[in-house]
């Protein structure tokens, strides 16, 4: 079978996404398909696409994002203003990876199956925009939502509405829309509740080396890794809950992208609490 993977997150990208789409390609070639992926090339992306026997498309990067820092504070403050302004009216810059997506796969054809992989949402318009009822590109073309996009809580805002026109084309273009459970449907359109089915991520469990040597009884170790977003995933009961038990001797370990949602617990955790930075999931 003939396949072509679209996403602007692949190895050796740490996010959700990147492992979604990366561990999908790779037991794809496991299993003799043939497959190609249009996705930013980095030299990460070539030295795994020999070993596992892929094609890649470079799908370029989105246009840059405005520097939010400026040489006053009045500065800095209109280029926050402006930066965020045009996140929240029209998506920018993940809005350019619709083009990006389009220019990129609309030449391209023959396909049995194509799966595109979304955040950021963008990506899916671009597809849609590409796919036209002649131009098919692929037989079946399988959206993959990690998180809905209008009906998202996700931050401080809820989109314009005006949104739900791209979120919509892209919904009726698409043969599935698939999410890692499908306990998310409500938060996408009823009228597309037929063409919803769960695909939950998957890894290769053989991959990962596991410790097989005896623990140490203290400190207690444990971890966690993701973004934290205030008042959504935030960690601060369960910070407060660790800050009150002196009586344990523990070290948690956090890798984010967003440490600055609880910097301030390091004063009273002191070396508790490790902040670091994300790193593969192997080095774990």
């Amino acid at each position: 079978m003939k396949v072509l993977l679209v996403t602007a997150s692949f190895f050796p990208e740490i996010s959700p996404r990147s492992f979604r789409m990366t561990e999908l390609c790779k037991q794809l070639c496991r299993d003799g398909h043939d497959v190609t992926v249009v996705t930013p090339v980095t030299d990460g992306c070539k030295e795994i696409g020999r070993q596992f026997g892929f094609q890649l498309i470079d799908l370029g990067l989105p246009y840059p994002e405005i520097n939010r820092t400026g040489k006053t504070w009045l500065t800095s403050k209109i280029r926050y203003i402006l930066s965020r302004g045009l996140q929240v009216l029209i998506e920018y810059p993940q809005i350019t990876w619709a083009l990006r997506v389009k220019q990129a796969i609309q030449h391209l054809g023959g396909f049995d199956l194509m799966s595109s992989c979304a955040s950021p949402l963008p990506v899916h318009w671009g597809v849609a925009w590409a796919r036209g009822k002649t131009k098919r590109i692929a037989k079946v073309w399988i959206a993959d939502c990690g998180d809905p996009f209008m009906m998202s809580h996700l931050d401080t805002f809820r989109h314009p509405f005006y949104f739900a026109i791209p979120e919509k084309f892209f919904c009726r273009r698409a043969d599935y829309i698939s999410v890692p459970a499908i306990s998310l449907r409500d938060k996408f359109y009823p009228e597309f509740y037929d063409k919803l089915v769960e695909i939950p991520q998957g890894i290769n469990p053989d991959e990962f080396p596991v410790y097989t040597g005896e623990l140490p009884s203290q400190p207690v170790k444990f971890a966690y890794a993701g973004m934290f977003i205030p008042r959504v995933r935030d960690p601060s009961a369960f910070l407060e809950y660790l800050a009150q038990r002196t009586d344990v001797d523990f070290v948690f370990n956090v890798f984010t992208t967003t440490p600055q949602h609880i910097q301030s617990y390091k004063a009273r955790l002191g070396e508790k609490l490790q902040i670091k930075a994300p790193i593969p999931r192997r080095d774990v």
